[in-house]
């Protein structure tokens, strides 16, 4: 569950609240996640107390909707933070070694996000 004090990290872009991701980022990452795999290489889990985060490695697949081809890690960092009983995601934060994969994901979802 994404917290109201959400900020993301993507590709080189900052969605700065949760409105901003779900209205620039979201429906771009919703159309990779359709028509790609994440297999998970690596994973580790930690923190205390009320606050909890995950680094993730994945190894991603698949074809763009221009038929280009998937085919990189992508690093990602999640921070959780308890509130109310329940932990609630408060950051993300996606890269990748692939330059091309980046500047198509910049191209297309740069529209209301702030810049770097």
């Amino acid at each position: 569950m994404l917290d109201r004090d959400l900020v993301v990290f993507e590709f080189g872009v900052i969605d700065p609240t949760v409105q901003a991701y779900a209205f620039a980022h979201l429906p771009f990452d919703i159309d990779v996640a359709g028509v790609s795999q994440w297999n998970i290489e690596s994973r580790r889990v930690g923190g205390e107390g009320d606050i909890r985060w995950v680094l993730t490695s994945y190894h991603v697949t698949g074809r763009q909707a221009d038929g280009s081809p998937i085919d990189q890690v992508t690093l990602e960092t999640v921070i959780l933070r308890r509130s109310g009983g329940l932990f609630r995601i408060v950051h993300f934060h996606w890269s990748t070694s692939d330059a091309g994969f980046q500047a198509r994901s910049q191209g297309q979802r740069t529209q209301g996000a702030a810049p770097r």
